[in-house]
């Protein structure tokens, strides 16, 4: 972007504004928004002024709220919404990969909310969502469609794949 703004001033952009990523005095990155006019004599680029305005802490929360509203906060993995959108990017960027969608429920699971109340039944949850997450990839995305049911889209698996992951 920043580099697209200087080509821009080039062709006679003359006011503008941008969000850059730039790295405080002691090296950390923060995120800041930069306002800039440029000075003309003549119809030539003399100055470039502008106003740099720290935006980190209002990025991060923007950032926060972001995966707040996309991932099931019971279990930590993406909400319904949230896992279709990522299957629908995902396959219409990539229809001719080898996909797998995988739906599943646990069986009796009000059985454990009926007798061993509703604690110990969203730490099965939580417990479920945790092994899902050391059998599938990263590169995987992985679901609760709500109560006791979750999807795992797996990207570019072979068949042999497959089955030693649904075994």
């Amino acid at each position: 972007k920043f580099s697209q703004t200087l080509e821009d001033i080039k062709n006679g952009t003359i006011d503008g504004e941008l969000i850059v990523r730039v790295c405080k005095s002691d090296g950390t990155p923060c995120w800041c928004k930069a306002i800039y006019h440029v000075m003309q004599v003549g119809g030539e680029n003399k100055r470039l002024i502008g106003k740099l305005t720290d935006i980190d802490d209002e990025i991060k929360e923007k950032q926060s709220l972001m995966t707040k509203a996309q991932v099931d906060a019971l279990t930590g993995i993406y909400n319904k919404d949230a896992f279709k959108e990522r299957c629908i990017e995902y396959l219409s960027k990539f229809p001719d990969k080898n996909s797998t969608l995988i739906f599943f429920d646990v069986d009796n699971f009000k059985d454990i909310n009926d007798y061993l109340g509703h604690a110990t039944g969203d730490r099965a949850l939580r417990d479920i969502s945790q092994i899902m997450m050391s059998i599938f990839s990263t590169r995987d995305v992985l679901g609760r469609f709500g109560g006791d049911e979750f999807c795992v889209l797996l990207k570019d698996v072979t068949q042999e794949e497959l089955t030693k992951l649904l075994n």
